[in-house]
């Protein structure tokens, strides 16, 4: 959460839409199907949705609940909330930042932004 915060606080707009473009934008097609799973969560079965009136903006509320809930995330108190990560990672963010507000192409900045997930990951395991 403190990434995609970071991100937003940064860049604004433009992070917002990397942000859409890439992690909320791509699972659209997966909220126009019914899916039925077996005792295990595989999927069994899967359909066309069918929407009415009342859930039609379903997915434009899942995007606004995934926006507000990394701003509801980074403003609680009592979450003591303070980077873990290296000085590293900061520099990795603020270079993404600065490209994403240069504009760069998104399958650069996606990459980017994965590479820095990858290293966060690195560094919380060897931590252990």
């Amino acid at each position: 959460m403190y990434c995609l915060g970071y991100i937003i606080n940064k860049t604004g707009e433009k992070g917002k839409s990397f942000l859409k473009k890439n992690y909320i934008d791509t699972k659209k097609e997966s909220f126009n199907k019914s899916y039925n799973f077996d005792e295990q969560g595989n999927i069994i079965s899967c359909q066309d949705r069918h929407f009415t009136e009342r859930n039609k903006d379903e997915f434009i509320r899942y995007e606004r609940i995934a926006f507000d809930s990394i701003s509801e995330y980074l403003s609680k108190e009592n979450r003591h909330l303070h980077f873990t990560g290296s000085e590293k990672i900061i520099k990795m963010l603020d270079k993404l930042c600065v490209n994403i507000l240069s504009n760069k192409e998104n399958e650069y900045l996606k990459s980017e932004f994965e590479e820095i997930i990858i290293a966060i990951q690195k560094e919380i395991i060897k931590k252990l």
